[in-house]
């Protein structure tokens, strides 16, 4: 029987779009293209995500030292409101509300950096959720399966009881390798018609 029901944030409860972060700069096509890719593309932005680097000071500090010519470009993108592109995804969040309304457990799995988490946890649908384990806590990413564990063996959830929505495959793999039924996250609709495939089913 489906009890609890986890979601990843980005692109699932919160818009992460950087490219579109990106747009708001008067930077030409060629250097947002570069921007993307040493930032939010980089190695150094899973280490962010995984609470290597603790706040993003640092973490400007050492892609500037990898990419010396774009210092001043990087220090404006990664300015301290820079979390703001993180934006509520209302439709999702009533979702959630909603099937917490049902009596299921809400529960989060997320990467996501401690900077990242301090500003979207102000949103009111975290008061729906009854727990979370996140990457920047654990100093492991997903689709790191241990990070899948860290959450079941924490809150003692069984995988068949368990569903997980997420909007990377990798992601899915790694959870349905664990016996939890995990969905992607493509549409909301079709998200909706999936859970409820696996609640009727159960």
């Amino acid at each position: 029987m489906i009890k609890n029901i986890v979601f990843d944030l980005g692109n699932v409860l919160m818009e992460y779009n950087p490219q579109k972060y990106l747009g708001k700069f008067k930077f030409d096509e060629k250097t947002k293209k570069i921007l993307y890719k040493v930032i939010f593309q980089s190695n150094d932005w899973i280490e962010y995500d995984r609470g290597i680097y603790r706040h993003n000071t640092d973490l400007i500090k050492k892609i500037v030292k990898e990419n010396p010519n774009l210092e001043n470009e990087i220090k404006l993108v990664l300015q301290k409101d820079w979390v703001k592109m993180n934006s509520i995804k209302e439709n999702t969040v009533k979702f959630l509300k909603d099937l917490k309304n049902q009596g299921y457990k809400i529960y989060i799995l997320s990467n996501i950096s401690g900077d990242s988490y301090k500003f979207v946890s102000q949103y009111d649908f975290f008061d729906f959720v009854d727990g979370g384990v996140y990457s920047y806590e654990l100093h492991i990413c997903k689709p790191n399966k241990e990070i899948y564990k860290k959450l079941l063996d924490k809150y003692n959830l069984e995988p068949k009881d368990t569903i997980f929505i997420d909007d990377m495959l990798p992601n899915i793999k790694s959870a349905n390798e664990l016996g939890i039924n995990g969905i992607q996250f493509t549409t909301l609709n079709e998200v909706k018609q999936k859970v409820k495939i696996l609640i009727d089913k159960t």
